[in-house]
């Protein structure tokens, strides 16, 4: 018998006992979903618009992509001119956007993280290459902590996402942060009621 089979066998051999997986308790969040999303935010260098329906969401994007010269969506805008992610076929066709504007499946309070599924974005690359990014997201989408937001998250439909939780930065040049250094200089959350 050779040492590598010798190995195996006594490998085979040891008796291990069955030890079910510890359950993960469920931490209470107490304070408003709202609030405590509003604060992580601000402290990630992101701001928060509040808006009512999906008629005053449109006219605060109108508002806000005012001062951009190229646009994507990844979905559609009415009446804003814009590049739809969907309609583009080469991802390089993106380098010179200026503003993305993509949708957010769900909040999470405790930190500010927003769960983005590629389905979400047409382009895996719009979030990150874009100058500065808007994310849509409904209020009532928003849960307590990352427990319940991995609960939420369906890799095997998407097979691709991301948490969002402010624009890029970086403190690891000479311990200064930087903000915009690997993707968006700005981001801004539309948080629809």
């Amino acid at each position: 018998m050779s040492s590598k089979e010798k190995m195996l066998k006594t490998i085979e051999e040891v008796d291990l006992k069955k030890v079910d997986s510890p359950i993960i308790p469920e931490f209470e969040f107490e304070h408003n979903l709202v609030d405590a999303f509003k604060k992580a935010m601000k402290i990630n260098h992101a701001e928060v618009i509040e808006t009512v329906g999906e008629e005053e969401t449109v006219a605060q994007l109108k508002v806000l992509s005012a001062d951009y010269n190229r646009i994507c969506s990844a979905f559609p805008i009415k009446d804003l001119d814009c590049t739809y992610a969907r309609e583009v076929s080469d991802p390089r066709e993106l380098k010179d956007i200026n503003l993305g504007v993509i949708r957010g499946m769900f909040g999470v309070a405790e930190n500010g993280a927003i769960w983005v599924p590629e389905e979400n974005c047409h382009q895996r690359v719009l979030p990150f290459i874009v100058e500065h990014l808007i994310i849509v997201l409904k209020a009532d989408s928003l849960v307590s902590n990352m427990n319940q937001a991995y609960q939420s998250v369906e890799l095997v439909k998407t097979g691709f996402g991301v948490f969002i939780s402010g624009p890029s930065k970086t403190g690891d040049i000479e311990q200064t942060l930087v903000i915009g250094a690997h993707g968006p200089r700005s981001l801004k959350v539309i948080l629809e009621k």
